[in-house]
């Protein structure tokens, strides 16, 4: 079996980049297709070929990563006998609430801002440096300890766990 661990942005690919090297993420990274995290939201050419250099007998499992993820997942017909199984796991209301909760402000922003403002444009009143890219997420992410990121996580589950519908999945779930 292999996964395919999908993001729907950068800022997702980055967070999951740095569970991976810090060796928190849940799936060994033998596990990932060609051991890597995909920047995708849909099944595509580069995908597709890969997933078909497999043994014919390899099984997929998808995971998709993101903040809504309220578009249906394409799977290929000529790879759709292959997928076992597939996973949402979402970070509502969007990918900055995990730097709110590491400022102490996803509260404030919760009762004051939520109706107001996305996450992201209060993440941007508050921290002016913050950067809604692959390169400044990694840097924030890598720059903490294994405990930190994983507080920050499970603070997220406990915080936001039951804005979460039926299908989908928690981050919580994909680290150790």
């Amino acid at each position: 079996m292999k996964y395919l661990v999908m993001t729907e942005g950068t800022c997702e690919k980055a967070l999951i980049d740095v569970l991976i090297k810090k060796g928190i993420f849940s799936l060994p990274i033998e596990s990932l297709l060609y051991e890597q995290v995909f920047h995708a939201r849909q099944i595509k050419n580069s995908i597709i070929e890969r997933i078909n250099q497999l043994p014919v007998s390899e099984k997929i499992c998808i995971i998709r990563i993101g903040d809504t993820l309220t578009d249906e997942l394409d799977i290929p017909n000529d790879i759709r006998d292959r997928v076992e199984s597939c996973r949402k796991i979402c970070i509502k209301p969007e990918f900055e609430i995990l730097h709110l909760i590491y400022k102490k402000e996803d509260s404030n922003y919760i009762k004051k801002y939520k109706s107001k403002l996305k996450a992201s444009e209060y993440l941007y009143q508050i921290d002016c440096n913050y950067e809604k890219s692959y390169d400044h997420n990694y840097d924030f992410f890598d720059s903490l300890s294994e405990e930190e990121i994983k507080n920050i996580i499970k603070l997220y589950t406990s915080k936001r766990s039951k804005v979460h519908n039926k299908d989908e999945g928690i981050l919580e779930s994909l680290i150790k």
